[in-house]
């Protein structure tokens, strides 16, 4: 969390800054002039792609395979590298994530948590009943407010209901609508999560990482499988017979998951009626990343 402080935001926030404004250093000692200025301008990561392709003067490709490319949305930010003093020109930019949402303009944000603070256990309370119109929108003047410290909102609800009504425009553009539909899996129907086809994990130490769609379902999805560590193998046999599930996962470097048994380890008799599964592929080890010094 240090990268958030003094924000109030943090990952899967969309409506404060914090997870979503992080520190950025460029180096290019052809064509930059190192200097010690942090740049004022109001940035976004999409607008890194621009950047790149107006610094290489290349075209994004309109077809990539034969299938048409959507627009790259972004402005670059090329033109404030050797210009600390230069006017931003990224003026619009919107925030979305499961129905946490904030709007960008000109210096100012409009944002609302939503209905649900990220990583607290189960179902979020008042979900079943929540819907967007009823949220509580805040306002800040980022220019004189860069941590989001003074909520405008009362003071003046004319601009408050501009940026509302920019956030539906550019939300409209964007294919954001349903606001909210990110949360169907993630609290009203968790079993709709797609889920990866093997039915048994064998974890066979050193593992660097398990990339998500080989890994077990994540915390709150049951599962009919079972997995295990080097010093306990097991065998897994019918459906429905689950050992266990995950009931952690956090992005790390590497990513790591936790998994808890909730049976008793060693084989078991196949429940009648089943047929023994086939054992999953093991997943692949990867050799471990070269360790880098803090800020690389």
């Amino acid at each position: 969390m240090a990268g958030s402080s003094p924000y109030q935001g943090m990952k899967l926030l969309a409506s404060h800054l914090g997870g979503t404004r992080n520190p950025m250093v460029v180096r290019w000692p052809a064509a930059i002039t190192a200097d010690p200025v942090p740049r004022a301008q109001f940035h976004h990561c999409n607008d890194v792609v621009p950047t790149i392709y107006e610094i290489l003067g290349i075209s994004p490709p309109r077809k990539v395979n034969g299938i048409p490319q959507d627009p790259i949305q972004g402005v670059s930010f090329a033109y404030c590298l050797n210009d600390p003093d230069a006017e931003g020109r990224l003026k619009t930019q919107y925030f979305e994530i499961m129905a946490s949402r904030g709007i960008y303009h000109d210096g100012w944000m409009a944002s609302t948590i939503g209905p649900r603070l990220p990583w607290p256990k189960g179902v979020p309370p008042g979900i079943f009943e929540w819907t967007p119109d009823n949220d509580v929108w805040e306002l800040y003047h980022l220019d004189e407010d860069w941590s989001q410290s003074s909520d405008l909102a009362a003071q003046m609800p004319e601009k408050l209901a501009q940026m509302k009504d920019l956030f539906w425009i550019e939300a409209a553009r964007n294919d954001v609508l349903p606001v909210g539909a990110g949360l169907w899996t993630i609290a009203f129907h968790p079993e709709l999560r797609i889920q990866v086809p093997q039915t048994e994990w064998e974890f066979a130490a050193p593992i660097e990482d398990a990339p998500e769609f080989r890994a077990p379902a994540p915390p709150g999805v049951p599962t009919g499988s079972r997995a295990d560590g080097p010093e306990s193998p097991g065998t897994r046999y019918g459906p429905g017979d689950a050992l266990g599930r995950c009931v952690a996962r956090w992005s790390a470097s590497p990513p790591l998951a936790l998994w808890r048994r909730t049976c008793p380890p060693g084989p078991r008799p196949p429940p009648a009626g089943s047929r023994p599964t086939t054992r999953a592929p093991a997943i692949p080890r990867r050799a471990p990343a070269a360790r880098r010094g803090p800020g690389a």
